[in-house]
């Protein structure tokens, strides 16, 4: 049971680091504690198994049945601990799995935007930049036309991707 407080007292430290950033060394010592918390499990059902055999097996006196009964009680409490702390630690890292999912979303969804607003005065650009005649070779206001055209296009894509707060 000492060693299980020692664990939690872990495990709420690293959740801790986690609420102001999340890490790698913090989300690697989660995996860790969950690591030992398995460890630990193997090792009381490993110790049931144990003390189910010494109550069949021995023949023992009152004391011995009493102290062999507290210690079954004090395995199953830790068991049940270990099993608590489990999924406590299992919800904590779907948490914050989700989070750094999330974030990501975010991340590729503002790229994104941003790669479909540089996109259109590239496109405009090499349209009018072919060696095709479009009728505005000869003329004085070709160029600005399409610098104008790029800036309006890009003005709207901009416009309209932060009206839906995607930039």
């Amino acid at each position: 049971m000492k060693r299980l407080k020692q664990i939690n007292v872990l495990l709420e430290e690293a959740k801790r680091n986690l609420d102001r950033r999340i890490d790698n060394e913090d989300l690697i010592g989660l995996s860790r504690l969950q690591d030992s918390l398995t460890y630990f499990i193997t090792s009381i059902r490993g110790n049931e198994t144990l003390l189910s055999k010494l109550k069949f097996k021995l023949p023992v006196d009152e004391l011995d049945a009493d102290l062999i009964e507290d210690v079954t009680i004090e395995m199953n409490q830790a068991r049940e601990t270990t099993n608590i702390y489990t999924n406590i630690l299992d919800s904590t890292m779907e948490t914050y799995a989700s989070i750094i999912n999330n974030n990501m979303a975010g991340v590729m969804k503002q790229m994104t935007s941003v790669s479909i607003i540089l996109m259109f005065p590239t496109l405009i650009a090499s349209i009018f930049g072919m060696n095709l005649l479009s009728g505005m070779e000869d003329t004085w206001w070709g160029f600005p036309l399409v610098i104008v055209l790029s800036f309006s296009v890009t003005g709207i894509f901009y416009w309209l991707f932060r009206r839906k707060t995607w930039i």
